[in-house]
């Protein structure tokens, strides 16, 4: 009886299959990235029983943001006039609230935010529907 040598030829490797599957990784992982800027918005919390005096307190404006309407204070307008307006109306400092509607997508929302917190002397909240049902 004779035993087998233990020198076995191996099989060659196909390099072919194995490029196929290093292009496959790359096209996935490509593919499942997102290269996009993310924007952080800072959410402060208001702080409750502190008042002013009625000098020192900002104008207050309430901006609905949609995806086909903008309302400045309950009355429609159009988006690129929003910051002019606000900047017209205000006396010294501005509170403004942006109540976002559900429609609305978030690249909007960022962006409208961002150019509202252009607005010299004025601090912008976000408010939710959520929010807004809370207050009543």
């Amino acid at each position: 009886m004779r035993l087998k040598s233990a020198l076995q030829r191996r099989k060659t490797l196909s390099l072919t299959s194995l490029i196929d599957v290093i292009f496959l990784l790359l096209l996935f992982f490509m593919l499942s990235t997102s290269f996009s800027k993310y924007v952080e918005i800072p959410l402060a919390q208001t702080d409750s029983g502190v008042s002013e005096s009625s000098e020192d307190k900002p104008d207050v404006y309430v901006v609905e943001l949609g995806e086909t309407i903008i309302r400045l204070n309950r009355e429609d307008i159009e988006k690129n006039l929003v910051i002019e307006t606000i900047e017209k109306q205000m006396s010294d400092r501005a509170q403004i609230f942006l109540v976002a509607r559900d429609e609305l997508n978030t690249e909007s929302l960022i962006d409208f935010y961002q150019d509202l917190k252009s607005i010299h002397n004025s601090t912008v909240t976000l408010l939710t529907d959520q929010d807004e049902n809370e207050n009543g």
